[in-house]
């Protein structure tokens, strides 16, 4: 995986601004769905799980090189490292993956649960379909909650009766507090719910009931993004493959959809990401122990809400103010179609300046930059 930055002179002319300083060899393709982040309590590191198409895991992390501040301007370099997870065969395809810190009610912390889809190609049965799974992961035993090669042999093995795509997880609202579940959406045009017990066993429960903007989708959908926001206010929104875009505002105490926008694009709709023009702080929450538990986002205003859409085929657009104005505010994003199909999209601060910038995906790699918006573009 490659990437530049690049902004314009005076002369209107690209200059790089970084260069590329770490390579790791996959020995297989990714795509869009296979990457996740962990953030460990406690601590700042971030850790990154990337999945291939060949059910190999990588977690990416940084870690201390002597003499490696003369050479790249830090004392850090980034690291890989395998992760082998149990019930994956070697014929199996990764789909997805995703992750989150849930709280463990047994011994009151929190555990760090990994969830994987796949395709099982060759069955035994050579004769019979494809079959696929979803695979959820979290070590439970003392001590281990974040050890990734012990959470990685403790597998919940389902198996499901649709194609999954997207795996996202989102916050639901039960007995007076918020939990963590996992959504997946499908081939049967449905985004399904995954929710764990009380000893983090997880089970299919209905979405409707947490999620009623995800009810009577008319097609498949391949991103969903959710964000929560103060007074208990919920912002959704998804993309299908024929073009259907909705946005949600929610009530999450009383699951009642406060408004809902749609609108119909030209192509599949490959990526829809919820941001802020500045980006989010964290605070950090002590327990009864006084230990810091996982750093944790501030709820953000619904009004600051604004919602990147990329498209296969069309322009990619940004909505502003979401929650007010819903689908009617937009930004087009210039050049942005002048290229290969956008088949990703990011929104983070690049330059550490603290606001966001865009990062688009395309099939090759290329560099598109406005007056209004710089970005890069990498391909997989």
């Amino acid at each position: 995986m490659e990437g530049s930055i690049a902004k314009k002179d005076e002369e209107n002319k690209l200059i790089p601004m970084y260069r590329e300083i770490f390579f790791i060899e996959n020995g297989s393709q990714s795509n869009i769905y296979c990457s996740t982040k962990l953030r460990y309590p406690s601590t700042t590191q971030e850790r990154f799980l990337v999945g291939t198409l060949k059910g190999k895991v990588s977690c990416l992390e940084r870690c201390d090189i002597v003499g490696a501040k003369e050479k790249f301007h830090s004392s850090h370099d980034m690291q890989a490292r395998e992760v082998y997870f149990s019930y994956i065969p070697g014929d199996a395809e990764l789909i997805s993956i995703d992750a989150f810190y849930q709280h463990h009610m047994v011994r009151d912390s929190k555990c760090l649960i990994v969830g994987v889809t796949l395709i099982l190609l060759k069955p035994e049965n050579n004769l019979s379909e494809p079959k696929h799974f979803f695979n959820i992961y979290n070590a439970l035993e003392p001590g281990t909650e974040f050890d990734l090669d012990k959470l990685a042999q403790s597998c919940q093995h389902q198996s499901l009766n649709f194609i999954p795509y997207h795996l996202q997880h989102g916050n639901i609202y039960v007995d007076g507090c918020l939990e963590t579940c996992f959504l997946l959406s499908g081939s049967d045009q449905r985004i399904h719910l995954f929710r764990g017990d009380n000893q983090q066993k997880f089970e299919e429960h209905p979405c409707e009931e947490y999620f009623p903007e995800f009810s009577d989708i008319p097609g498949r959908v391949f991103w969903m993004d959710v964000k929560n926001c103060e007074s208990f206010m919920r912002i959704s929104a998804f993309g299908c493959d024929n073009g259907y875009l909705r946005v949600s505002l929610v009530d999450v105490k009383k699951a009642e959809v406060l408004s809902l926008h749609t609108m119909s694009l030209e192509g599949p709709i490959t990526s829809v990401r919820l941001f802020t023009l500045k980006t989010q702080r964290e605070y950090e929450v002590s327990n009864e122990n006084g230990k810091i538990d996982s750093p944790q986002h501030l709820y953000l205003k619904s009004e600051d809400m604004n919602l990147l859409v990329t498209s296969a085929l069309d322009v990619s657009v940004v909505f502003l103010n979401v929650a007010e104005h819903g689908l009617n505010n937009l930004l087009l994003l210039n050049q942005s179609d002048q290229f290969d199909s956008v088949t990703c999209s990011c929104v983070t601060d690049v330059d550490c300046d603290g606001q966001n910038e865009i990062i688009l995906g395309i099939t090759r790699l290329q560099m598109v930059c406005s007056d209004e918006w710089c970005y890069s573009t990498c391909t997989f």
